[in-house]
């Protein structure tokens, strides 16, 4: 069995909480793919996603296979540090469980902010993440732009929450495009710093 359908056991009875409307879990937001609540298990941050049912494109998808996908991703990004990770999925329930991404969305910093607080070691960590989603066949998502799919923290540097399988002839540079696109404004200045292209 995989191990993200065996974890999730321990999850299960806070999401029929979270799908009942009760429960302890914080409501974070919502895409087109999903509806995020926050969620404390043992001392731990997770975001716990359930397939988004509001949306059109919600609507119109399997969403067991949507999971499964999103099970054969997550065990691409196991253990590549700055790409989110996923915990645990249920493709009955439409839920998938990650750690929660510390720091603050990528949204909230300016170009002031990338240039002075952002550090060289940071940047450099970014790259390596993106070429380890590179090797492992994962493409970030640049489509975007506004920085909602990333966070920054002080310490841990960027967290890029949203990516996918990617054909076999991504290479390095497409990826780092995207990467950086994906940081929004805070991207622009990074491209400035580190002279790839977006």
């Amino acid at each position: 069995m995989n191990k993200f359908l065996d974890e999730y056991v321990r999850f299960a009875e806070i999401v029929n909480t979270i799908k009942k409307g009760s429960g302890p879990a914080l409501y974070v937001g919502s895409g087109s793919e999903s509806q995020v609540w926050r969620i404390e298990e043992q001392e731990r941050l997770y975001a716990v996603k359930i397939a988004n049912s509001l949306s059109i494109r919600g609507r119109r998808r399997d969403t067991a296979k949507v999971v499964m996908n999103a099970i054969m991703i997550g065990e691409r990004a196991n253990g590549i540090a700055g790409l989110e990770q996923l915990c645990a999925a249920s493709p009955e329930t439409g839920a998938t469980i990650y750690d929660f991404a510390s720091g603050q969305s990528v949204t909230a910093l300016d170009e002031a902010f990338a240039r002075n607080n952002v550090t060289d070691e940071q940047i450099d960590t970014l790259i390596d993440t993106v070429a380890a989603a590179t090797e492992a066949g994962l493409m970030i998502d640049g489509l975007n732009d506004s920085g909602a799919n990333a966070f920054y923290d002080d310490e841990a540097g960027f967290t890029l929450i949203d990516f996918r399988a990617a054909n076999e002839n991504l290479t390095f540079k497409q990826n780092m495009k995207y990467a950086l696109r994906s940081l929004g404004r805070v991207g622009l200045v990074l491209a400035e710093r580190t002279g790839y292209q977006i």
